[in-house]
């Protein structure tokens, strides 16, 4: 089940009983009351503060999920996740999880802000939380490309192919920078260029020479080549139509040059996915010529590198 990053990081620590909870941080010598803020009626153990405190118990009950998340005091939150992923509906289980975050953020806030702590502030939290869920689902949903969404961290393509990201940087004393890491199916660095191009231009027309002048590179190197970039715009057009800006025509180039290769793959990756080809392209600004490297990455990008492949 897909859920927000924020909601699965309280829900593994609730599982793993690691909440910063009155009565862990009691445990650890840390000077707290270990009873529960809300009920003040028991110690605040990671399974209370979300199922049996007397304010949650009226919470679950109003929502009407209470049978599925009954449970008692000998069991773990892992155990009562088991059973309420095992009986409940996919809907069932997303609002449970929904309010676990919900139940947790409006618990902090009550401890250190004094904020009003009530049934309807943890169901507003959690619709709220719903309405930027469905919102940023519908986001990825229109920022697919050929039925994909972009790239969150760098990937390796199929046996046979190379990658090339590509990107550029509008430097503000004039000039672009443009460059492109290449790397094969193993996630071995192959080569890389760099350059400094003179002129004024937009962020997206510095994307899309960036793409023409690293096309017109690796024409005839290689056979199987996914272009990939962190313009949306640059990565639509290119899979898309086109209109009659600069920006355009440069696309239209950018086209009629891959007909040159045997197939071509033109993706969207986010910032992170392209952070190598990012650092190169900010390295054009104390370069006075062409910067290519085969084999052996730059040293400046070595670490880039490795993180990439970390991940």
């Amino acid at each position: 089940m897909k859920l927000p990053r924020k909601v699965t990081h309280v829900l593994w620590r609730l599982c793993k009983e690691c909440l910063p909870t009155n009565a862990a941080l009691y445990n650890i010598h840390v000077d707290v009351n270990p009873t529960c803020p809300w009920c003040h009626s028991a110690v605040e153990t990671n399974l209370h503060a979300i199922f049996l405190c007397d304010f949650v118990l009226t919470m679950w009950h109003v929502v009407g999920l209470q049978s599925l998340v009954q449970c008692t005091e000998h069991e773990t939150p892992k155990e009562v996740f088991d059973r309420v992923f095992h009986q409940g509906s996919k809907d069932q289980c997303l609002e449970v999880t929904m309010l676990c975050w919900s139940l947790w953020y409006c618990r902090n806030k009550w401890i250190w802000d004094r904020a009003n702590g009530s049934i309807f502030g943890v169901r507003n939290t959690t619709n709220c939380l719903f309405r930027e869920w469905a919102e940023a689902q519908a986001r990825e949903e229109n920022m697919k490309i050929g039925g994909k969404v972009g790239d969150r961290v760098w990937s390796k393509q199929s046996t046979g192919w190379v990658k090339i990201n590509v990107d550029a940087t509008v430097f503000i004393m004039g000039g672009i920078g443009v460059a492109a890491i290449i790397k094969d199916n193993q996630s071995a660095f192959v080569a890389s260029r760099v350059m400094k191009l003179p002129g004024e231009w937009s962020p997206r027309e510095a994307e899309a020479l960036a793409l023409k002048e690293v096309l017109s590179w690796v024409i005839n190197r290689y056979m199987h080549c996914e272009f990939q970039t962190d313009c949306y715009a640059l990565a639509a057009s290119c899979n898309g139509s086109t209109g009659s800006s600069l920006f355009d025509t440069i696309v239209i180039d950018c086209i009629g040059l891959s007909k040159h290769i045997n197939q071509v793959l033109f993706s969207f990756a986010f910032h992170y996915a392209n952070n190598v080809a990012h650092v190169l392209a900010h390295a054009a600004y104390s370069m006075t010529d062409v910067g290519d490297w085969f084999v052996t990455p730059p040293n400046f990008l070595v670490r880039s590198l490795e993180l990439d492949s970390i991940i």
